[in-house]
């Protein structure tokens, strides 16, 4: 009896652990594929977001005439597309140092540096912009502006907006029909005469910029209010 009563007494003493240690957690999430798509509706400050942010970049100072575009694709390479960027050691995910766009962008040796000398190439800030979208893990995420078209000056706002679109078609040796757009002045210009607007709201009459993607919907709303407030400096 008392024999009985030891091995009961075991038997539920070993179920009570197994119970207790079981895990019954939920399976953790699979990781993130940088490739998917991602929507926010919201920006995050100290987020990077490649369709807000990288992809224009990348376009106007890698995509234009006769570079990595659908159309000329240099060295076979297509730089308007999240996967023509990423793909391979392009994009090494976390890893700026390893990825071939970030070293071409910063390499001093002019038989690797992309652009090449001459050509107009990113600056400091879009470079960083660059490397820290990659830190991140170089994601094909997107997210909502929040917008405001107040107060929108040249220097505070739409010569940014210019040289992420703009500038990489639109300056260095061979600048896209010989339009420069790299100061002040000529912004203006080409604002005064009407075609800032009618190119980047895809008037008829106007020749679609930029040619391959498009500015966000706030973006053009604060260059049109730019336009309409005296395009002040």
């Amino acid at each position: 009896m008392q024999l009985n009563s030891l091995f009961f007494l075991l038997l539920s003493t070993t179920l009570l652990i197994y119970g207790c240690s079981s895990d019954d957690s939920p399976e953790p999430d699979p990781p993130l594929d940088p490739a998917a798509y991602t929507f926010s509706e919201e920006c995050d400050q100290d987020s990077i977001y490649f369709v807000n942010q990288v992809l224009p970049i990348m376009v106007t100072y890698c995509a234009n005439s006769g570079c990595h575009n659908p159309v000329s694709s240099e060295a076979s390479l297509n730089f308007t597309t999240y996967l023509g960027i990423s793909v391979g050691n392009r994009v090494v995910h976390g890893n700026p140092l390893q990825s071939q766009i970030y070293q071409r962008m910063t390499s001093t040796n002019p038989n690797l540096k992309m652009p090449p000398d001459g050509y107009a190439a990113p600056d400091e800030r879009q470079i960083e912009l660059i490397r820290k979208w990659i830190e991140q893990g170089g994601r094909n995420n997107e997210c909502a502006e929040s917008c405001s078209t107040e107060g929108i000056t040249y220097t505070g706002r739409v010569r940014e907006i210019i040289a992420d679109y703009c500038a990489g078609c639109h300056g260095g040796i061979a600048p896209e029909g010989g339009l420069v757009l790299q100061t002040y002045e000529q912004v203006k210009a080409i604002g005064e005469s009407g075609a800032l607007v009618g190119t980047i709201r895809r008037h008829t009459g106007f020749i679609p910029m930029p040619l391959y993607g498009s500015m966000t919907d706030c973006k053009v709303d604060q260059i049109v209010a730019w336009v309409n407030d005296g395009m002040p400096e």
